[in-house]
């Protein structure tokens, strides 16, 4: 973390100035569980539903805080020595956006932000790994995309850095513009639009709308990159200044950055990007990954590397866990593509499974497309209209609103004998410990809090 003395924080955050002695205190690391603070640490309370952070500012101080950002003083467990190191503020989520915006304003780094629908954390992650072959980089952490992973990830920002690669979600109108206008990027990237966190947007053109907000908070002469094979993105028009350029990336002949003699296959994609250019292939799955390539390579040029460059580091990229990940588990090869699913994210996942080769049976295990809104049944209808092709052999499914898709297969015409609809994921791992066996091929796919990564953790593999 960039050093920063607890006067500049308290300013930032809108605290009362601390002792003179205290102020002079210099931080270089943030924490907000109480559990992980070292000597000398910022302690972070944050408050929610499931938690309450400020409950353990005692804790974190005793430990060895140097001093707490807390919406509440201790009222228990308080002596003068606890109360006088803590710097109150209104909102603890709100102060730790701005002393990310402090730490992203002293930082020399070029920055990006990435945003999307779907493969904003894979491009997140692919960018990254381009760029920390040639520079000093920092990049988000897993999903790191809301109020609290942004700052956590500016708070990792040092004085040397040389980019940063942040991830911007959303599950409600204005989360973008807020995010964004803290990371204040160079470079943005809107990789797809789609129906996803409907239950906060409200419809399509609402998400595209959110996303688009983006380009409001690019500095000035920035780049701004539009997913050209996104027939949304590629007719937006989004608000920008004069001296922030649009460019579109795809395969299409429309696209400013084009993905020449593209090829998708069942070891990963490739492309050039330029037509004698050298080839940037890396192990992805599936025609969006090839997008999610394009877009990462494109920034990266942006960003000061060469084509070559690129070309070298993309071979050593691998795969985000749980997003289209490719596993050996005893017999069985399995793809883990269960970190989030929504409509456009399943239809991907399906359109790779059925071209992957077997010399097994195909199985599928899927689970609710969650934040759907009142598009949920219309949404879950579709899908077991799709599954009635025959994608695969078994169809496995769980869930709530798997009940309408269910219903939609069999209305459709697909066999009562090769599809299943389960209560939870426990009798979801049972009835596939039964069914598989060695060379088979299993996709998995739902919604983050489905938590079906965690059936082999059930013990699916001891039989496998």
């Amino acid at each position: 973390m960039i050093a920063l003395s607890l006067e500049e924080i308290a300013r930032a955050v809108g605290a009362r100035s601390p002792s003179p002695a205290l102020g002079r205190v210099t931080v270089r690391r943030v924490v907000t569980d109480s559990r992980e603070v070292a000597e000398g640490d910022l302690f972070v309370a944050l408050d929610g539903e499931r938690f309450q952070g400020s409950d353990h500012v005692p804790q974190a101080l005793r430990a060895g805080a140097a001093a707490a950002i807390s919406p509440r003083l201790p009222q228990r467990d308080g002596d003068a020595s606890i109360v006088s190191r803590v710097l109150r503020v209104e909102d603890s989520r709100e102060a730790f956006l701005q002393l990310g915006s402090l730490l992203r304003r002293r930082s020399r780094a070029r920055f990006a932000a990435i945003t999307g629908t779907n493969g904003k954390t894979t491009t997140k992650d692919m960018l990254a790994g381009l760029l920390a072959e040639h520079r000093s980089v920092v990049g988000a952490r897993a999903s790191f995309n809301n109020a609290v992973g942004v700052p956590l990830t500016l708070c990792r920002i040092e004085a040397e850095t040389e980019a940063v690669v942040l991830e911007v979600g959303t599950s409600a109108v204005g989360e973008v513009a807020r995010l964004a206008s803290v990371a204040s990027p160079h470079l943005g990237i809107i990789t797809s639009i789609g129906p996803g966190h409907l239950e906060g947007l409200g419809s399509v053109t609402s998400v595209l709308a959110e996303k688009l907000s983006l380009a409001q908070h690019l500095r000035a002469g920035g780049v701004l990159l539009l997913n050209g094979d996104d027939p949304r993105l590629a007719a937006a028009r989004p608000a920008v200044t004069s001296d922030v350029e649009v460019r579109r990336y795809g395969v299409g002949t429309g696209c400013e950055a084009r993905a020449w003699e593209a090829e998708v296959g069942v070891d990963g994609v490739s492309f050039r990007m330029s037509p004698k250019g050298p080839r940037v292939a890396a192990p992805f799955l599936g025609r969006h990954n090839l997008s999610n390539l394009l877009a990462a390579a494109t920034a990266a040029r942006i960003m000061g590397l060469e084509e070559e460059e690129i070309a070298q580091a993309a071979q050593r990229l691998r795969c985000t866990p749980l997003r289209m990940e490719r596993r050996r588990v005893g017999g069985l090869e399995v793809i883990f593509d269960c970190y989030n699913a929504n409509p456009a994210s399943m239809r991907a996942a399906l359109d790779v499974f059925r071209v992957l080769p077997t010399n097994g049976r195909r199985f599928l295990a899927l689970g609710d497309m969650l934040e759907l809104g009142a598009t949920e049944t219309e949404h879950h209808e579709a899908l077991g209209r799709a599954l009635a092709d025959g994608v695969a052999d078994r169809v496995h499914l769980v869930g709530p609103a798997m009940k309408a898709a269910y219903r939609s297969a069999l209305d459709a015409g697909f066999p009562r004998t090769r599809i299943a609809l389960h209560e939870d994921r426990q009798a979801l791992g049972l009835a596939l410990k039964g069914e598989m066996r060695a060379g088979d091929l299993l996709l998995i796919k739902a919604s983050r809090a489905m938590a079906l990564e965690n059936l082999f953790e059930d013990g699916m593999e001891s039989e496998a």
